[in-house]
C-alpha cells in the first residue's frame, strides 16, 4: 500500500524531503516506521526510535487527522501520516 508521509524537522532533513509516499508492506505504523529505516537508514531510526524500539517521546504522530503513539494503528492505502516533534520544554518561572 502507498502512504503519503509528511515529515517535519528534524525528520525531514535526515530523510531529505518534507512530503514523500511510500509504499509500505503491511498495514500498521510499525510497517511504515520500518520502511521508513530501512529506506533511510540508521540515523532516522536513531532519532524517531527510543532503546526499546518504541516511538521515541520526543514524537508524535497524526493518521489521517488523529494522533496515536500505538505503532500497531492501522493504515490503510492512501493515508495520510504526519510526524512531528511534540512540544515540550519551556522555563520554569520562579
Amino acid at each position: 500500500m502507498r502512504i503519503n508521509l509528511k515529515l517535519m524537522q528534524p525528520l525531514a532533513g535526515l530523510v531529505g524531503s518534507k512530503d514523500l509516499w511510500l509504499d509500505v508492506g503491511g498495514g500498521t505504523l510499525a510497517d511504515l516506521i520500518g520502511q521508513l529505516c530501512q529506506d533511510h537508514g540508521a540515523a532516522v531510526a536513531g532519532e524517531l526510535l527510543d532503546k526499546e524500539g518504541s516511538l521515541d517521546l520526543a514524537y508524535a504522530i497524526a493518521v489521517d487527522g488523529m494522533v496515536t503513539r500505538s505503532l500497531s494503528t492501522g493504515l490503510r492505502d492512501g493515508s495520510e501520516v504526519l510526524i512531528f516533534a511534540s512540544i515540550v520544554g519551556g522555563a520554569k518561572i520562579s
